[in-house]
């Protein structure tokens, strides 16, 4: 047992389970979201990155990284065909961040 309050839970009779449950989880939890959400971001960016690459999903499946692939070849006839691809991936991850903080400020204030 490293923490106090783990040691005192847990000589005051608390059962493992409500010691994890009630003293360990809800330190952890904002902590490990954090880690989850940027994960989830991360994989967002690299999905579009190997599609990018040629590397990701198969060619009739629609994706991003592939609409920024094929608008690469028409960018100055075209350009909104790589631009909006590229704003979406960034707003998704912007909106995936935005939607974590507001659920992590939302169980601090609890």
């Amino acid at each position: 047992m490293g923490q106090e309050f783990v040691t005192a839970a847990h000589l005051m009779g608390f059962s493992r389970r409500r010691l994890v449950l009630q003293h360990l989880v809800p330190n952890v939890l904002p902590t490990t979201s954090t880690f989850a959400i940027s994960d989830v971001i991360i994989v967002i960016g690299l999905t579009g990155g190997l599609a990018f690459l040629g590397a990701g999903v198969v060619q009739p499946t629609p994706e991003w990284g592939s609409m920024i692939f094929e608008g690469r070849n028409v960018l100055a006839s075209a350009w909104w065909l790589t631009l909006f691809p590229v704003l979406l991936v960034i707003l998704t991850g912007v909106a995936v961040s935005m939607i974590a903080n507001g659920f992590l400020n939302r169980t601090e204030r609890s």
